[in-house]
């Protein structure tokens, strides 16, 4: 089968082909002056006019297809070039809220008198039998098991095991995590244990103690495990009702643990000389 186009140009060659054997036949007259003449130019004009016409259309055709399909594939690579821009765009906006928080990470850390190594939060206990994450620094980084784990907001918890590249941190919100701990306003002590999805606990505090919802808790260094002075969270709730000597005290850390991306590991004490040159 022929196209269109190719039907429209066989025409097209027929009717010239045509028109140029009544001409040869005229003997060198012009179809105007020969009787037959306008009788033959009657019926082929037409015909011509037509098959023109059509080719016309045809290219026309032709021509507004191929820039439908030009078009189309402008289109597509616009559309490519404006994901790869709001990808970029994205891109330069996390890069820019994490630059802000490892700026704030390392303000915090200089006022520590500390080694503070920077790590970022790679993944969380898969098991959900402990409340931990991953980070990724380890041994290579002098980081060993039982070194705090902070951030600006507050402790975040200790270091349990370590590879050579990354490490397990024990979350102050996982019940085998224990610090002790006081109350800012009142110095009042007790010591702050995981309760899951309830935050802490903070227990052995004597009724007699003044306590309010909102009192910040702090860490007091004395068990060796944080340096004195670091935020734990506030008090959300309390209870004196019961029989014993303590109160039953709900303590909300200040971290916000899912969405935690990076931390600072105090891996050790910095020499006075630092600080003194500081």
């Amino acid at each position: 089968m022929f196209s269109r186009k190719t039907a429209t140009a066989l025409l097209l060659i027929v009717l010239f082909v045509l028109f140029a054997v009544v001409l040869a036949l005229f003997g060198g007259e012009t179809p105007a002056s020969h009787p037959l003449g306008s009788v033959v130019i009657t019926a082929v004009a037409p015909l011509i006019h037509a098959a023109t016409w059509l080719s016309s259309l045809s290219a026309s055709a032709w021509e507004h297809y191929f820039f439908l399909v030009d078009t189309s594939f402008q289109n597509v690579r616009l559309e490519k070039e404006l994901g790869q821009a709001r990808q970029a765009l994205h891109q330069n906006k996390e890069a820019e809220l994490e630059n802000r928080r490892l700026r704030r990470l390392l303000g915090f850390s200089a006022q520590t008198p500390h080694v503070a190594v920077v790590a970022k939060v790679v993944g969380e206990d898969p098991t959900r039998w402990f409340k931990s994450i991953v980070i990724d620094r380890g041994k290579a980084d002098g980081i060993k098991p039982g070194d705090p784990v902070v951030t600006p907001e507050g402790i975040v918890g200790k270091v349990a095991e370590v590879a050579w590249g990354y490490s397990m941190v024990l979350l102050v919100i996982d019940p085998n995590h224990a610090v002790d701990a006081r109350i800012s306003r009142t110095r009042a002590r007790g010591v702050i244990v995981g309760a899951r999805e309830a935050g802490c606990k903070m227990l052995y505090v004597l009724k007699k103690e003044d306590l309010l919802p909102g009192d910040t808790v702090i860490t007091t260094g004395l068990d060796n495990s944080y340096p004195p002075g670091l935020v734990v969270g506030a008090v959300s709730s309390l209870n004196t009702q019961g029989e014993g000597m303590f109160k039953d005290v709900t303590v909300i850390p200040f971290v916000a643990f899912d969405k935690l991306e990076e931390v600072l590991v105090l891996t050790g004490i910095l020499p006075p000389h630092y600080w003194q040159e500081q």
